[in-house]
């Protein structure tokens, strides 16, 4: 009710407001005779229509505005502005048809009409089906006078967005790779199934799969948002591509089965996993759960079902690790290798650094500590990461399925490591600012699970050379002082009744395969 009763109130102000400079602009021009003649019943009623659409027109951008659709300052001023002016420019023109005024002064008043809006009372509208305690407007609609700074405002954002336009050759030091004519010969026309598919690398995964015109997509999933948001995205670039989209837990074995026998996969692409490092810290059962027992269901559920070919998507943390993320991908890499060698599918692992931009990353850190005013917060100044973008992650991917023998390991040159620190003063640099003065950097120190440095390869795997000029294979030389299966199994039984147990077990199951 006081919402309403304040929006009659600005309906109020504005009506006179309006009508008031268009008496005022007769009067001015001395032409007062046409005041009665103009101002009839139904010119009144037009400037009451005209009064209030204009408002409703106004809010109603207001309110999107709020909601996110408009995200540069001054849209909304420029509107209001430029819809009063309007009226009034219609207004004196419809004078200068009896009266030939001087148009000079004509295009005067038009300006200075655009300019002398007045501000309107606050008005507050919620909207209980966004957030009961989001307040969508809750300040004044800022007045003419405030114009020329909201431009120069926005022209200064402009500026500055156009500065932080990011080059990815300058963060990771060397050229972009690019995709072959190899990989739409193993996709097209083939059902592929690709896990973790509403995550970073799955949904790039998606859209590029998508490209080569496979039989059908399986989309399969645990979180039920992100899926439909892929489908959806993937609906609306390709039509025709056929999708099913499948909400299951890798970590369920009889599901996933039921998954392979009613959709029969030729190809799997495995990128679903548990990759936050110090989350994953205080969390191993999760971490082994997923990451080794779901990898091994897909993968033994691909061998079962005659799958054509299996990727599983590795991490350079599995190179030495000393975190459990790094332990549990090492361990899902023995894994595959495993049921590689005695399996008619073609299996390979493909091993890559840091992806920019993916989720969880320091790109997307860095800027959003820098649009906030700093500081930018770097562990250690001297921590280092191999990087790729996401593209790049998914061709590499493709590129695997494609170069498979069997049991490969394959690593993408990625060029030198890149300081942690030089990337963030560099995304400083093109935001427009100065590390040190204008944003600060600020060390925090080397959280649970990290390293300064990160290898992708282990010193006792010999390099061989592949059919692409940026592909390598990493060949292992495998100690196998265990039995994979029985560690496994007292790994599982660990989870289940001795939690206490699961980082000795990973430790001594990684220390027999290296």
């Amino acid at each position: 009710m006081n919402s309403l009763f304040l929006f009659i109130k600005e309906y109020v102000i504005n009506y006179f407001f309006l009508t008031g400079i268009f008496i005022l602009s007769l009067i001015a021009a001395e032409s007062e005779g046409l005041i009665f003649e103009t101002m009839n019943i139904k010119m009144v009623i037009a400037l009451v229509v005209y009064v209030l659409l204009a408002q409703l027109c106004l809010y109603k951008f207001e309110l999107t505005k709020q909601l996110g659709d408009f995200d540069k300052e001054g849209y909304l001023l420029v509107i209001k502005s430029l819809t009063i002016a309007i009226f009034l420019f219609s207004m004196y023109f419809f004078i200068f048809l009896y009266e030939q005024l001087n148009l000079f002064f004509l295009l005067i008043l038009l300006a200075s009409s655009a300019v002398l809006v007045p501000e309107a009372p606050a008005i507050s509208f919620k909207n209980e089906n966004i957030s009961k305690r989001r307040t969508l407007i809750n300040r004044p609609f800022p007045g003419g006078h405030k114009l020329a700074k909201s431009f120069l405002k926005r022209k200064e954002k402009k500026s500055k967005s156009k500065k932080s336009k990011i080059n990815v050759k300058d963060l990771i030091g060397r050229d972009i790779i690019e995709p072959t004519h190899r990989i739409s010969k193993y996709i097209t026309n083939k059902s592929v199934l690709i896990t973790g598919a509403g995550g970073s690398i799955g949904s790039e995964l998606v859209k590029q799969v998508a490209k080569y015109n496979p039989e059908s997509l399986i989309l399969l999933g645990h979180g039920e948002n992100s899926i439909f948001s892929v489908s959806a995205d993937l609906k609306e670039k390709f039509p025709q591509t056929k999708t099913h989209l499948v909400i299951a837990d890798i970590q369920d074995k009889y599901h996933i089965e039921q998954i392979f026998h009613k959709y029969k996969p030729n190809i799997v692409f495995h990128a679903a996993a548990h990759k936050h490092v110090p989350l994953m810290e205080i969390n191993e059962g999760a971490a082994v759960r997923n990451n080794i027992f779901g990898t091994e269901n897909l993968a033994r559920a691909s061998s079962k079902f005659s799958v054509d070919r299996f990727v599983f998507i590795s991490t350079d943390k599995a190179v030495e690790p000393i975190n459990i993320m790094g332990k549990t991908k090492r361990i899902g890499e023995l894994i595959v290798q495993s049921i590689a060698a005695e399996s008619l599918t073609k299996f390979s692992i493909v091993r890559f650094g840091n992806v920019l931009e993916s989720r969880g990353s320091v790109i997307p850190i860095f800027k959003k500590q820098i649009e906030s005013g700093g500081p930018v917060t770097v562990t250690d100044p001297n921590m280092v990461r191999y990087f790729m973008t996401i593209p790049e992650a998914v061709q590499l991917v493709l590129e695997a399925g494609a170069l498979s023998n069997g049991g490969e390991v394959f690593v993408l040159d990625m060029g030198e490591p890149v300081k942690i620190i030089d990337i963030a003063k560099k995304l400083i640099c093109l935001s427009g600012y100065i590390p040190d003065k204008d944003i600060r950097i600020e060390y925090t120190g080397i959280r649970p699970g990290e390293k300064l440095n990160e290898s992708l390869f282990y010193s006792n795997e010999e390099i061989a050379v592949t059919k692409h000029p940026h592909v390598v294979i990493a060949v292992p030389k495998i100690k196998n002082n265990g039995n994979l299966a029985e560690q496994l199994k007292k790994l599982k039984e660990a989870t289940k009744h001795f939690p206490e147990e699961i980082g000795d077990l990973l430790d001594k199951i990684i220390q027999n395969y290296n």
